[in-house]
């Protein structure tokens, strides 16, 4: 099933991006597999970030499933007012290395492959940051790894969206040629299942064609309203 070829060994961080990119790099995600992206939005961004970053959760989720086109609806979400605080459920999730991406040096081609440069085969975390700012100095000494995107280019400048993406397939590459199987553990697909694909109020799991959702949402309404008329008959 498509639960069970969910990726526990990968997951994404964002430091200060901008919603745009963030539903871009959440399409990308989870069509590779990857179920969870950590959002950090510093209290000193937040008017950067056309007050995105000081939303509520569920703010937030209604305007990344919109702009997402619902890539967003199918995965978790999770949020942090400082560095600190992530990079510790990450340590807490048994996150092994913490990668953070930058041109800067000394930092590894993602395409160098070595006994030493085995980041992609490990439980990893890819850190990305905002295209204005990059990765703060704070995240990127809490990181284990440094990795660049070799350039060709004049402008020696890459969006963030496609950064991700060129990583998360090198990445993904790797560990399927490596044969690591990291399909979630049946508590885990529950837990997802339970927490991310269904709808609450007993509606039925949520359906990727919209066409089918309208179509079941109808269903549900329609039956809904034949058992209150039922319960009222009863009652008259």
């Amino acid at each position: 099933s498509v639960v069970k070829q969910r990726r526990s060994g990968l997951t994404i961080v964002l430091e200060d991006v901008r919603k745009e990119n963030v539903a871009l790099i959440a399409r990308t995600a989870e069509a590779l597999g990857v179920g969870t992206l950590h959002c950090i939005y510093s209290p000193h961004m937040h008017a950067h970030l056309r007050g995105f970053g000081e939303l509520t959760a569920s703010s937030k989720a209604a305007q990344l499933s919109k702009i997402s086109r619902s890539a967003t609806d199918w995965m978790r979400i999770e949020s942090y007012q400082s560095v600190e605080s992530c990079v510790q459920a990450l340590r807490h999730a048994s996150f092994e290395t913490i990668v953070a991406t930058t041109p800067s040096t000394p930092s590894t081609d993602i395409y160098e492959e070595s006994i030493n440069n085995d980041w992609a085969l490990r439980k990893t975390a890819l850190c990305f940051g905002s295209e204005g700012n990059g990765i703060s100095s704070e995240l990127l000494q809490a990181a284990d790894l440094w990795l660049r995107i070799p350039q060709r280019g004049m402008s020696q400048s890459l969006n963030v969206a496609a950064s991700v993406a060129i990583i998360l397939a090198e990445a993904t590459r790797r560990r399927d040629k490596a044969g690591i199987s990291d399909s979630l553990s049946d508590e885990a697909q529950t837990h997802l299942i339970a927490d991310v694909l269904l709808l609450e109020g007993g509606i039925p799991p949520r359906l990727h064609n919209k066409a089918h959702i309208k179509h079941a949402m109808r269903d549900y309404k329609a039956t809904f309203k034949c058992e209150i008329r039922h319960e009222e008959s009863n009652l008259s």
